[in-house]
């Protein structure tokens, strides 16, 4: 069994972490207005998506997608290079304490059968060698551990880093790694906004009695005929407030 790494562009400010960002405004939008807009302006909680953001365990929502990443790639690796049961198996996720230099990153365990596969099919793909040194050429801001020259690698006992310069050369290369990516970026995002797959790592107890005390707290700023006004707008919501300043008295 051995390690890899796989090709992924990490989740700092890339289309993946445009997920997250995508279901927080919706949602918080809908929290702060109503679905239907129905929810009057003097309760419309301006703070929905700044508490939302604070509720999400963004480390266990990354972890689920990076698994469901890797198993998609599994696939992809399987088809595109006829491996028939080609399987990542994954193992963890590193994320950077600083994203200056670097990004995200999955790793994945292979069995030996499948990196002697992935090794045949890179081989035969006819871009390993240029896969290779744009991968580890050093040059201008960048000093690499790996010497660019192929035939120079132990191929026995390649690294994490050297498997996924195999991966991406078995599927075509950097370009059609990109595509892949996505592709399976357009799958899982498809997957996460049509069943609110981050409401998962939410936590929903916490944010609704934080959107109900601020919007509490609008509610007893506001003049009587604002208030009248209001509850004749949005009956059930402002009686669920009445509900709240009994039960705390």
């Amino acid at each position: 069994m051995s390690k890899i790494v796989l090709p992924f562009a990490g989740f700092y400010e890339s289309r993946w972490s445009g997920i997250a960002d995508w279901y927080v405004e919706h949602e918080s939008e809908f929290e702060a207005e109503g679905r239907d807009g129905e929810i009057p302006e003097p309760l419309r909680t301006p703070n929905a998506a700044g508490d939302l953001w604070e509720r999400v365990d963004y480390k266990a929502w990354e972890t689920a997608l990076s698994r469901s990443y890797a198993d998609a790639l599994a696939k992809r690796v399987a088809e595109e290079c006829d491996l028939p049961g080609f399987a990542l198996s994954f193992e963890s996720l590193d994320s950077p304490r600083f994203y200056n230099y670097d990004t995200d990153r999955i790793f994945c365990d292979i069995s030996d059968s499948d990196v002697s596969r992935l090794v045949a099919a890179a081989q035969a793909s006819g871009c390993l060698e240029t896969v290779a040194r744009e991968r580890h050429e050093s040059r201008s801001g960048f000093s690499s551990f790996y010497d660019p020259d192929v035939s120079t690698w132990n191929l026995s006992e390649l690294d994490h880093n050297q498997l996924c310069t195999m991966l991406i050369a078995a599927l075509g290369g950097s370009e059609a790694v990109e595509a892949i990516e996505r592709d399976i970026y357009e799958d899982l995002a498809e997957d996460a906004h049509g069943n609110c797959r981050l409401d998962q790592y939410i936590d929903w107890e916490a944010h609704t009695a934080a959107i109900k005390a601020e919007r509490l707290t609008l509610w007893e700023a506001l003049t009587p005929e604002q208030q009248a006004e209001c509850q004749q707008a949005a009956p059930d919501l402002v009686q669920d407030l009445l509900d709240t300043v009994r039960a705390t008295c």
